[in-house]
């Protein structure tokens, strides 16, 4: 097939900007001009290249995936409100913010002094939805504390103070519409499902929802401890966690996020969880909305790494590319987290060319044939741009370019 210069000139833009690369469907690496594979797709944009997306066996190299942040101590009074990102705008760079909103639409926000995470029913939704917000850097042991207001007024509402990673491990406190006098404490190893790991206390004075309690998890290679309002409510050593079948200790043991949510426990799919929970959640009342709130949070690490405020490892790979974090700033300013709050140390407006998805433009190269059906290249998971039915557009604009007779064939 021959596609005429006209053809070529009409479709140059699309292939220049809108059109991923694929890497783990061909089981090669991805180039250097969009050196980051996610889920097998290959991009130049920042959102791609973080380290919870990003492949590092199938892109350009092991350096092109984003480094893990390390923590740093840290002390959030909540003052400042551009701490708190989209994840689909976060550059992965941690200097630039110290919290991303997970989900879409937003339903969190930081202001007077309180990072707020809110659940509504949207339309005809069966259940409520909810929020997530997460640090941008991850904990490897240490000490985490908040004073916590949960959203228990009513069954099925499910609030969450969590240090977890996406291997499946996970510490938590947990407060349930059903019990809304208590705090339950809970963890988990890769994944797996061990209901009797929950332990569940009653809070001082019984009232999770008006007064604002300091939980702390303290979390140490050989133990973890859950205290509430300074006392040590609970305390799992590591060597209690000896699995006897497979002769491992199920204990979390590696760097994690720490992330606060709010979910509708009471309309979830699981009967176990709306057990659980309490069900029905209540949305008889117009405009019914349940708000959990974090008043501060202190952060200190076991293992201490590169210091807020240094350069972001990642800037080295991304000028190779063309592609630095400081044009995807989304005019995010920079801030430090090393102890007595943020303070905005700099800013820079944003990039002309900023995306949504982080800013910058694309720097994508077009390599089809990759035997993916519609369905799937429509709704490959990359962050807030439009790459992900790209290949879909494409092949139909050639479809429909062939019926018009404008490809030529020989």
């Amino acid at each position: 097939m021959r596609v005429t210069a006209a053809v070529f000139l009409a479709l140059a833009p699309f292939l220049a900007t809108n059109v991923s690369a694929i890497c783990k469907h061909f089981g090669g690496k991805c180039p250097r001009e969009a050196p980051c594979c996610n889920d097998g797709w290959c991009s130049a944009e920042a959102s791609a290249c973080q380290v919870k997306v990003c492949d590092p066996a199938n892109s350009f190299s092991t350096g092109s995936c984003q480094p893990e942040p390390v923590c740093v101590k840290n002390s959030d009074t909540f003052d400042q409100a551009k701490a708190l990102v989209p994840a689909a705008n976060f550059t992965g760079d941690p200097n630039r913010a110290t919290w991303t909103t997970d989900f879409q639409p937003d339903k969190s926000y930081i202001k007077g002094g309180n990072m707020a995470l809110y659940m509504t029913k949207d339309g005809n939704d069966e259940a409520g939805f909810g929020a997530r917000v997460s640090s941008v850097r991850y904990v490897d042991y240490g000490s985490v504390s908040a004073h916590v207001r949960a959203a228990s007024t009513g069954l099925g509402v499910v609030s969450s103070f969590i240090i977890k990673n996406e291997k499946g491990d996970e510490i938590d406190f947990e407060w349930v519409g059903l019990s809304p006098d208590k705090v339950q404490t809970n963890y988990y190893y890769s994944g797996i499902l061990n209901y009797d790991n929950m332990v569940e206390f009653t809070v001082p004075g019984g009232d999770t929802v008006n007064t604002a309690h300091l939980y702390a998890i303290n979390w140490d290679p050989d133990f973890i401890e859950w205290i509430v309002d300074g006392k040590v409510v609970r305390r799992l050593n590591r060597d209690d966690t000896l699995d006897p079948a497979d002769k491992v200790h199920h204990f979390p043991a590696r760097p994690a996020q720490v992330q606060f949510s709010i979910w509708d426990g009471g309309n979830a799919p699981s009967k176990w969880t709306r057990q659980w929970a309490g069900t029905p959640t209540d949305w008889s009342k117009a405009g019914q909305t349940y708000t959990m709130f974090v008043e501060d949070i202190q952060i200190s690490c076991h293992f201490s790494g590169n210091k807020s405020g240094e350069a972001w490892p990642w800037d080295d790979m991304a000028k190779m590319t063309g592609n630095s974090s400081a044009a995807h700033d989304n005019g995010q300013a920079t801030f430090s987290s090393s102890g007595g709050g943020h303070s905005s140390t700099s800013s820079s407006s944003s990039s002309s060319s900023s995306s949504s998805s982080g800013g910058g433009s694309s720097s994508i190269v077009p390599i089809l044939g990759n035997g993916e059906d519609s369905s799937s290249a429509a709704n490959r998971p990359v962050p807030g741009d439009v790459y992900g039915q790209s290949t879909t557009v494409f092949l139909a604009t050639l479809s429909i370019l062939g019926t018009a007779g404008l490809l030529v064939h020989h």
